[in-house]
């Protein structure tokens, strides 16, 4: 861990030093401009950044702020409460309120976590079982990727960590009957990855681990997820290697029928196969998955800019980007955190060299230089200036923060904790997006 934060913390500190505001579409002009066009606007525009352009006419540079306190007041409307104070006053009050856990909030929210997840699964299971997914209006079940029970298989470790030992063994016999890949159907690779095949592998080794969770275990879980992933190995026959979007269980087509022909596929689907393919090859002995899933990391990784940023899509033929949006939202996300897990999973300094200069990257160029704690978010950039392309933070980079003190980052982890927590806390929930 130590070794991880240092060779992290120094390629961070290098970027982050190098860090200039008109790479971001900042300059000092455009700061000082921006600065006074924010005190111009009243208290309610809250979190919401005004923009103003020297070069827009006139009419554009009243009707743009307008534009944004009406679109800031549909999406966040606790933005024009609290007697006139901004969102700003908000944050600090809420982080004036709530510290640190102490024992008895743990305790709590533990009791709180479980008692969610028996609710939704013992609905799921009484429900929509075995089909993949539990309706919530309507409480019918509905097939995502094929009818595979995904629930149950995504639950197993997760069962077997809150020591639902009932669950646990009616749940693996369940699937012994019922789970069946032999099907003509059309799945998403990266989604049938990482939940079914890695609920399968998670849950064999903790079973594997602990044999009084599952008395008489036989390895079913392990034998199921070899044939999966065998089934899903033909979407990687494509020009580039990178897998293609969908296949067909049955066939190994990666062009399905009834589906747009698309060759595309997000950076995250391309390169968050580490951790699943991996812990197989290494339970299995044979490395064809490792394989895989290492070139495809590779790849994503070998086809990043100047700036060390990599684009959220890529054409699986040519392996030419197609989106050259760099985020740690959707598109991208989970493909850092696999960079690093599959470093501290298996040891691979690869891994670590590429999730260190990749992270470092990021905090350089995606750090917005405009916050309201002091702290600031990180937005979407293009890949290749740095330059701003998203006004807005989407709530699926609230991993980041998480990945951050895995990797030693601390500090920098609370820092960018502590705005989306106040963000939760203001609104209630997590939106999807925060204007910003």
């Amino acid at each position: 861990r130590a070794h991880l934060s240092r060779r992290v913390t120094c390629s961070s500190t290098t970027s982050q030093s190098q860090y200039s505001p008109v790479a971001s579409g900042w300059s000092k002009e455009g700061k000082k401009k921006a600065g006074r066009h924010r005190q111009s606007c009243p208290p309610s525009a809250g979190a919401a950044m005004c923009l103003r352009s020297s070069r827009q006419a006139s009419s554009l540079q009243l009707l743009l702020p307008l534009l944004l306190l009406l679109l800031v007041g549909w999406i966040a409307p606790i933005a024009v409460s609290g007697l006139g104070r901004g969102l700003k006053a908000r944050f600090q009050d809420i982080w004036r309120e709530h510290g640190p856990l102490n024992s008895s909030d743990l305790t709590l929210l533990r009791r709180q976590a479980w008692e969610m997840f028996d609710h939704g699964f013992a609905h799921y299971m009484k429900h929509a079982f075995p089909m993949d997914n539990l309706l919530p209006c309507t409480c019918r079940g509905k097939n995502w990727q094929g009818g595979l029970g995904l629930t149950l298989v995504d639950s197993l470790d997760t069962l077997a960590l809150m020591d639902r030992r009932a669950d646990l063994l009616e749940g693996v016999e369940l699937l012994r009957g019922s789970l069946d890949f032999d099907k003509d159907v059309e799945v998403h690779v990266f989604e049938t990855s990482i939940r079914v095949l890695g609920g399968l592998v998670s849950g064999h080794v903790l079973l594997e681990r602990d044999s009084s969770l599952v008395p008489g275990y036989d390895g079913l879980l392990l034998h199921k997820a070899v044939e999966l992933a065998d089934r899903l190995l033909p979407a990687f026959d494509t020009p580039s290697g990178l897998p293609a979007l969908f296949v067909n269980l049955r066939t190994g087509i990666v062009q399905p029928k009834g589906r747009m022909k698309t060759s595309n596929t997000c950076t995250a689907c391309a390169g968050t196969l580490l951790l699943e393919f991996g812990m197989l090859s290494a339970l299995t002995g044979n490395s064809v998955y490792m394989d895989h899933a290492h070139r495809c990391a590779k790849t994503v990784y070998e086809k990043r800019s100047k700036l060390g940023l990599v684009g959220s899509s890529l054409d699986v033929n040519t392996e030419a980007w197609t989106s050259r949006e760099s985020t740690i939202g959707p598109g991208i996300d989970s493909y850092y955190e696999y960079l690093l897990k599959a470093y501290l999973m298996f040891g691979d300094e690869d891994y670590l060299e590429m999730f260190s200069e990749l992270y470092a990257s990021t905090m350089r160029w995606m750090t917005l230089p405009v916050n309201e704690l002091g702290y600031s978010f990180l937005g979407d950039v293009n890949m290749d200036s740095g330059k701003l392309t998203r006004p807005f933070v989407s709530a699926l980079g609230a991993f980041w923060p998480g990945m951050q003190a895995l990797a030693g980052q601390e500090d920098d982890a609370v820092q960018l904790h502590a705005n989306f927590t106040a963000a939760w806390r203001a609104f209630g929930w997590m939106q999807r997006c925060l204007v910003w």
